[in-house]
Protein backbone atom coordinates (compact mmCIF):
# COMPACT_ATOMS: atom_id res chain seq x y z
CA UNK A 1 0.00 0.00 0.00
CA UNK A 2 1.56 3.35 -1.02
CA UNK A 3 2.49 5.76 1.73
CA UNK A 4 2.26 9.54 1.76
CA UNK A 5 5.60 11.37 1.63
CA UNK A 6 7.09 11.70 5.08
CA UNK A 7 7.18 14.98 6.95
CA UNK A 8 10.68 16.47 6.94
CA UNK A 9 11.34 17.87 10.43
CA UNK A 10 14.48 19.69 9.30
CA UNK A 11 12.79 21.80 6.64
CA UNK A 12 9.37 21.66 8.33
CA UNK A 13 7.95 20.56 4.99
CA UNK A 14 5.33 17.96 4.16
CA UNK A 15 5.64 16.93 0.53
CA UNK A 16 2.21 15.31 0.39
CA UNK A 17 -0.04 16.86 -2.25
CA UNK A 18 -2.63 19.34 -1.06
CA UNK A 19 -6.19 19.53 -2.42
CA UNK A 20 -8.16 22.78 -2.20
CA UNK A 21 -11.89 22.61 -3.00
CA UNK A 22 -13.72 25.78 -4.04
CA UNK A 23 -17.49 25.77 -3.76
CA UNK A 24 -20.39 28.16 -3.97
CA UNK A 25 -19.61 31.62 -2.69
CA UNK A 26 -15.82 31.37 -3.08
CA UNK A 27 -15.64 34.07 -5.73
CA UNK A 28 -18.03 36.42 -3.96
CA UNK A 29 -15.94 36.05 -0.81
CA UNK A 30 -12.74 36.66 -2.78
CA UNK A 31 -14.18 39.68 -4.63
CA UNK A 32 -16.84 41.27 -2.40
CA UNK A 33 -16.75 44.50 -4.43
CA UNK A 34 -17.28 42.67 -7.72
CA UNK A 35 -14.95 42.02 -10.63
CA UNK A 36 -12.63 44.49 -12.39
CA UNK A 37 -15.66 46.42 -13.67
CA UNK A 38 -17.70 46.20 -10.47
CA UNK A 39 -19.88 43.40 -11.83
CA UNK A 40 -21.63 41.49 -9.10
CA UNK A 41 -20.60 37.91 -8.44
CA UNK A 42 -23.82 35.86 -8.35
CA UNK A 43 -24.44 32.72 -6.34
CA UNK A 44 -27.23 30.24 -7.05
CA UNK A 45 -29.58 31.94 -4.59
CA UNK A 46 -29.56 35.23 -6.54
CA UNK A 47 -28.50 34.11 -10.02
CA UNK A 48 -31.91 34.77 -11.58
CA UNK A 49 -32.03 38.29 -10.16
CA UNK A 50 -28.41 39.09 -11.05
CA UNK A 51 -28.84 38.03 -14.68
CA UNK A 52 -32.27 39.63 -15.15
CA UNK A 53 -33.94 36.32 -15.98
CA UNK A 54 -37.07 36.78 -13.84
CA UNK A 55 -39.33 38.37 -16.51
CA UNK A 56 -38.70 35.66 -19.11
CA UNK A 57 -39.17 32.91 -16.52
CA UNK A 58 -42.41 34.46 -15.27
CA UNK A 59 -43.71 34.87 -18.84
CA UNK A 60 -43.15 31.14 -19.37
CA UNK A 61 -45.45 30.40 -16.42
CA UNK A 62 -42.96 29.52 -13.70
CA UNK A 63 -43.71 31.05 -10.32
CA UNK A 64 -40.96 29.65 -8.06
CA UNK A 65 -37.78 31.47 -9.03
CA UNK A 66 -35.93 31.14 -5.72
CA UNK A 67 -34.18 27.86 -6.60
CA UNK A 68 -32.33 28.19 -9.90
CA UNK A 69 -31.04 24.62 -9.95
CA UNK A 70 -34.49 23.07 -9.52
CA UNK A 71 -36.03 25.50 -11.99
CA UNK A 72 -33.45 24.86 -14.68
CA UNK A 73 -33.68 21.12 -14.08
CA UNK A 74 -37.44 21.24 -14.71
CA UNK A 75 -36.96 23.31 -17.87
CA UNK A 76 -34.14 21.11 -19.18
CA UNK A 77 -35.72 17.72 -18.47
CA UNK A 78 -39.27 18.58 -19.53
CA UNK A 79 -38.27 19.98 -22.91
CA UNK A 80 -41.44 22.11 -22.90
CA UNK A 81 -39.85 25.54 -23.27
CA UNK A 82 -36.71 25.17 -25.41
CA UNK A 83 -36.64 28.89 -26.13
CA UNK A 84 -36.40 29.76 -22.45
CA UNK A 85 -33.76 27.09 -21.91
CA UNK A 86 -31.65 28.54 -24.71
CA UNK A 87 -32.08 32.08 -23.36
CA UNK A 88 -31.01 31.06 -19.85
CA UNK A 89 -27.97 29.20 -21.15
CA UNK A 90 -26.91 32.10 -23.37
CA UNK A 91 -27.27 34.70 -20.61
CA UNK A 92 -25.45 32.59 -18.03
CA UNK A 93 -22.60 31.89 -20.43
CA UNK A 94 -22.30 35.53 -21.51
CA UNK A 95 -22.44 36.90 -17.98
CA UNK A 96 -19.71 34.66 -16.63
CA UNK A 97 -17.52 35.00 -19.73
CA UNK A 98 -17.48 38.79 -19.28
CA UNK A 99 -16.13 38.65 -15.72
CA UNK A 100 -12.52 39.76 -15.17
CA UNK A 101 -10.15 39.77 -12.24
CA UNK A 102 -9.10 43.20 -10.95
CA UNK A 103 -5.52 44.20 -11.75
CA UNK A 104 -4.59 44.19 -8.06
CA UNK A 105 -3.74 40.84 -6.42
CA UNK A 106 -6.73 38.82 -5.24
CA UNK A 107 -7.24 35.76 -3.09
CA UNK A 108 -7.15 33.70 -6.27
CA UNK A 109 -3.65 34.99 -7.08
CA UNK A 110 -2.48 34.22 -3.56
CA UNK A 111 -4.06 30.77 -3.77
CA UNK A 112 -2.34 29.62 -6.99
CA UNK A 113 0.99 31.08 -5.85
CA UNK A 114 0.79 29.40 -2.44
CA UNK A 115 0.50 25.90 -3.88
CA UNK A 116 2.89 23.62 -5.75
CA UNK A 117 2.75 21.78 -9.04
CA UNK A 118 1.93 18.60 -7.13
CA UNK A 119 -1.16 20.21 -5.56
CA UNK A 120 -4.72 20.42 -6.87
CA UNK A 121 -7.47 23.00 -6.87
CA UNK A 122 -10.91 21.52 -7.58
CA UNK A 123 -13.68 24.00 -8.24
CA UNK A 124 -17.42 23.76 -8.85
CA UNK A 125 -17.59 27.39 -10.02
CA UNK A 126 -18.30 28.58 -13.56
CA UNK A 127 -16.59 31.97 -13.32
CA UNK A 128 -13.17 32.50 -14.95
CA UNK A 129 -11.26 33.85 -11.95
CA UNK A 130 -9.26 30.74 -11.07
CA UNK A 131 -8.24 30.26 -14.71
CA UNK A 132 -7.35 33.94 -15.06
CA UNK A 133 -5.23 33.85 -11.89
CA UNK A 134 -3.51 30.73 -13.22
CA UNK A 135 -2.80 32.39 -16.55
CA UNK A 136 -1.40 35.65 -15.23
CA UNK A 137 0.83 33.99 -12.61
CA UNK A 138 2.15 30.99 -14.50
CA UNK A 139 5.40 32.75 -15.47
CA UNK A 140 6.14 33.54 -11.83
CA UNK A 141 5.94 30.01 -10.46
CA UNK A 142 4.90 26.46 -11.29
CA UNK A 143 1.16 26.31 -10.95
CA UNK A 144 -1.02 23.74 -9.19
CA UNK A 145 -3.24 21.50 -11.26
CA UNK A 146 -6.83 22.60 -11.83
CA UNK A 147 -10.01 20.52 -11.89
CA UNK A 148 -13.26 22.11 -13.12
CA UNK A 149 -15.89 19.74 -11.78
CA UNK A 150 -18.96 21.49 -13.22
CA UNK A 151 -17.32 23.00 -16.28
CA UNK A 152 -16.04 26.54 -16.65
CA UNK A 153 -16.35 29.39 -19.13
CA UNK A 154 -12.55 29.46 -19.56
CA UNK A 155 -12.26 25.78 -20.44
CA UNK A 156 -12.90 24.12 -23.77
CA UNK A 157 -11.77 21.33 -26.04
CA UNK A 158 -8.74 21.88 -28.23
CA UNK A 159 -9.49 20.44 -31.71
CA UNK A 160 -5.78 19.79 -32.35
CA UNK A 161 -5.78 17.12 -29.65
CA UNK A 162 -7.98 14.95 -31.84
CA UNK A 163 -9.81 12.13 -30.15
CA UNK A 164 -8.08 12.75 -26.82
CA UNK A 165 -10.51 14.87 -24.84
CA UNK A 166 -8.59 17.33 -22.73
CA UNK A 167 -9.59 20.55 -21.02
CA UNK A 168 -7.32 23.52 -21.58
CA UNK A 169 -7.04 26.98 -20.11
CA UNK A 170 -8.16 29.58 -22.63
CA UNK A 171 -5.23 31.42 -24.12
CA UNK A 172 -4.50 35.07 -24.81
CA UNK A 173 -4.75 34.87 -28.61
CA UNK A 174 -8.24 35.72 -29.85
CA UNK A 175 -7.70 33.47 -32.87
CA UNK A 176 -6.77 30.49 -30.71
CA UNK A 177 -9.60 31.27 -28.29
CA UNK A 178 -12.11 31.13 -31.15
CA UNK A 179 -10.76 27.71 -32.19
CA UNK A 180 -11.73 26.16 -28.86
CA UNK A 181 -14.91 24.14 -28.76
CA UNK A 182 -16.83 25.23 -25.73
CA UNK A 183 -19.24 23.06 -23.83
CA UNK A 184 -22.31 23.78 -21.77
CA UNK A 185 -21.77 24.64 -18.12
CA UNK A 186 -25.43 23.95 -17.37
CA UNK A 187 -27.04 20.56 -16.99
CA UNK A 188 -30.16 19.13 -15.44
CA UNK A 189 -29.83 18.00 -11.82
CA UNK A 190 -31.67 14.70 -12.36
CA UNK A 191 -29.56 13.79 -15.36
CA UNK A 192 -26.01 15.08 -15.18
CA UNK A 193 -25.27 17.47 -12.34
CA UNK A 194 -23.58 14.77 -10.25
CA UNK A 195 -22.27 12.75 -13.21
CA UNK A 196 -21.58 15.35 -15.93
CA UNK A 197 -22.44 14.42 -19.50
CA UNK A 198 -19.68 16.58 -20.92
CA UNK A 199 -16.60 14.47 -21.59
CA UNK A 200 -14.44 17.29 -20.25
CA UNK A 201 -16.43 17.52 -17.02
CA UNK A 202 -16.42 13.75 -16.68
CA UNK A 203 -12.68 13.59 -17.16
CA UNK A 204 -12.22 16.08 -14.34
CA UNK A 205 -14.41 13.99 -12.03
CA UNK A 206 -12.40 10.86 -12.82
CA UNK A 207 -8.99 12.56 -12.69
CA UNK A 208 -6.25 10.60 -11.01
CA UNK A 209 -2.98 11.94 -9.62
CA UNK A 210 -0.75 13.18 -12.43
CA UNK A 211 -3.51 13.53 -15.01
CA UNK A 212 -4.97 16.88 -14.07
CA UNK A 213 -5.32 19.90 -16.27
CA UNK A 214 -2.46 22.38 -16.72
Amino acid sequence: MPLLPAFNPITQTNHSPHVVILGAGASRAALPQGDAHGKRLPVMADLIESLGLAPAIADAGFSNISDFESLYDEIATSGKVPGLKAEIEAKVQAYFEALELPESPTLYDHLVLSLRNSDYIATFNWDPFLAQAFRRNRQAARMPKLLFLHGNVEVGICPSIGSRVSAVISVESAARRSSRRGFSILCGRRTTTRIPSSKVNGRNWKMRCGEAIC
